[in-house]
This record gives structure tokens, sequence and C-alpha cells, in this order.
């Protein structure tokens, strides 16, 4: 039996494999290193911009996108698909991807989930927050809306000042189960770092902010509204924040808005240490 044509069909069957690329995450990078929509969206051959990432996270069961080390102008808000993970590149330096926003002038909000949900944003550096346009929405980071669900915001630095008195870092309205863990938040902040915030008389859970460190308030660090008559929790964590440098009120402001006693059932804030008002 001549096995000939077989090692033949095996060698082009491995040269195919090795030519087509197999993504377990696609990759963005700054156009000065490399970065262009053109490319596969390979580490060695990024794209550049998180639209082309999305579409192609959108056409493949590969949902996590890694920026590349460098700085990132965004010029428009990004708005989240479901299952979405977006991440500085592990092999690079910590938090050595770099989003600037300062550019988005219009409609106030950098990332926004709107009724999504198993989001997450993790491992970059924030350097500049939208400028503030006097409309809607006050100038924020990253704005969760609309009853979304499992959104993750973990181990970021945020060093753009919140600078005007209703601006706000990390956003979240009307939403369960919402991590913002291991964060740093450096200051001034002129705003408070995160907000959240609820209009509806219904049971919200899963709501962690914890391990963070929050420098600069001068409003609060932490903000919690209720808009209801009745706002009950089911596992909201405020838990092992460090305040430090704040020029205002307490770290914590809770339940700006609604009427006394609102706010109740599974709550814990724990440990959180203002070590310098």
């Amino acid at each position: 039996m001549n096995k000939i044509p077989h090692i033949m069909a095996m060698a082009t069957l491995l040269v195919i494999m090795w030519l087509v690329p197999t993504h377990a995450a696609w990759y963005v990078a700054p156009a000065a290193s490399g970065g262009n929509d053109s490319n596969p969206g390979t580490r060695a051959s990024p794209f550049l911009t998180f639209e082309r990432a999305k579409t192609a996270m959108a056409g493949s069961g590969d949902k996590t996108t890694y920026l590349r080390n460098g700085t990132h102008v965004r010029t428009s808000p990004y708005t989240f698909n479901s299952n979405e993970t977006g991440e500085g590149d592990p092999l690079d330096a910590p938090h050595a991807a770099i989003i600037n926003a300062t550019r988005i002038t219009t409609n106030g909000r950098a990332f926004i989930c709107n009724a999504c949900t198993n989001v997450a944003m993790r491992n970059f550096s924030f350097t500049s927050p939208p400028s503030l346009n006097g409309g809607a929405y006050p100038a924020t980071t990253f704005s969760i809306e609309n009853q979304s669900d499992g959104v993750y915001i973990e181990n970021n630095i945020f060093a753009g000042n919140a600078s005007a008195f209703d601006e706000t870092t990390i956003y979240s309205g009307e939403s369960l189960g919402i991590y913002i863990r291991g964060n740093t938040f450096q200051g001034p902040n002129s705003g408070q770092p995160i907000t959240w915030s609820s209009g509806f008389t219904r049971t919200y859970t899963n709501i962690y902010i914890t391990d963070n460190n929050i420098a600069g308030c001068q409003r609060w660090c932490v903000e919690v509204i209720s808009h209801a008559a009745s706002t009950p929790m089911d596992h909201f964590h405020i838990d092992r924040n460090v305040f430090t440098d704040l020029a205002g009120d307490p770290g914590l402001c809770e339940g700006v808005g609604n009427p006394a006693g609102a706010i109740s059932g599974d709550q814990q804030h724990l440990n959180n240490l203002p070590s310098d008002e």
C-alpha cells in the first residue's frame, strides 16, 4: 500500500492548521504597536479598535479581548454585548493597557453595559474620564444600566479626576450581580468614584463593592441612592475598602434621596478603613 498520499495529506492538513489562527482570545493594540483592523486579531497581528474586536467576538465563540500595552484613545462610547470580557494582556506588565477617554465629549459615558449579562473589565489603567458635556449623563467611565446582571470591574486603576460634583467613575443603576473589586481609585475626586442607584421596589441581589483603594474623595467615595419607598437587599456588601486623603464627607454615603429606612435586608459594611480623613 502506497502511504505517500496519506503522508502528503496529513502534511497539508498540518500546514493549513498552522496557517489558520485559532483564538482563545482576540487582541487589540494601538497603531504604534501594530494595531490594524485589517489584521487577523492575533497577539502578533492585533486589531486596532475595540469595535473590530466586538465584531470578531460576536461572530465566534471566543468572547475575550486582550488589550496590548500602550495608550488606547477612545473618541466615542463603547457599548458591551453580553458575555464580553476585556482585559489587559496578561503577558504584558499589569495595567500596561491604558485607556484615555477624554476625547469623548458627547453622551458622557466611556463604557456602557445596558441590560447586558456576564461582562467583565480587568487589569486596565484608565487615565482620563470623558469630558463633561452638561447633558443628561455626567462624565462616567463605566455605566451599568437597565437591569444588567453579572458585571465584573476588577483590578483596574482609575487615575483620572472625576472633576465635577455629579461625576462618577463607576455608575450602577437598576442592576444586579455587580462586582466592583480590587480596584484603585486615585484622587482627587470632586465627584464620587462609585455610585449605586435604585429606583424600583424590588430585591437587589449580589452587589459587592469590596477590596478597593479609594483616595482623595471630596464628596463621597461610595454613594448609595434609593428613590423607591422600599429597597430590600440580598447580599449587598461594601467591605474591606480603604479610603484615604478624604477632603469631604465620610467615605460612605448611603440613602441619598430616599425615605428613612428604605434600604433594608442583608447588608454588610465591614472593615472599611478611612485611614486619614
